[in-house]
C-alpha cells in the first residue's frame, strides 16, 4: 500500500530558511559567480544566433553573395562550440557546488 505524505504549498515565503543558508553559500562565492558569467554567456549567444540568423539571410541568401560566407560560418561555429563547452562547465561547477554545500550542511 502507498503512502503519500501530504505537505502545505501554501506556507509563506520565509527569509529566515534563506538567512541561514547564506554561512554555507558563502565559501563558494568565486564559483557562483563563475556559474552566473556562465548563464550570462548563454543568455548571449541565445541571443545572438537568432541575430546571426537574420544577418546570413539579409547578406548573403537573399543577394546570393557568397564572399565572407566562411568567415562568418566560422563566427557563428565558434560560438555554437564556446556555448556548448560553457553549458558544459556550468553544469560540472553547478553541480559540485551544490554537492558541496549538501556536504556542508550535513556535517553542520
Amino acid at each position: 500500500m502507498n503512502y503519500y505524505e501530504e505537505y502545505d504549498y501554501n506556507k509563506p515565503f520565509s527569509l529566515k530558511v534563506w538567512a541561514r543558508m547564506g554561512r554555507f553559500v558563502r565559501p563558494y562565492k568565486k564559483r557562483l559567480a563563475l556559474i552566473a558569467a556562465l548563464m550570462m554567456y548563454a543568455a548571449l549567444v541565445d541571443v545572438l544566433l537568432p541575430l546571426a540568423l537574420r544577418m546570413a539571410v539579409n547578406n548573403f541568401i537573399v543577394p546570393g553573395v557568397t564572399e565572407g560566407l566562411w568567415l562568418f560560418t566560422a563566427v557563428v561555429a565558434g560560438l555554437v562550440i564556446t556555448s556548448g563547452a560553457g553549458v558544459i562547465l556550468f553544469i560540472r561547477v553547478a553541480i559540485w557546488v551544490e554537492s558541496h554545500i549538501g556536504r556542508d550542511i550535513r556535517r553542520d
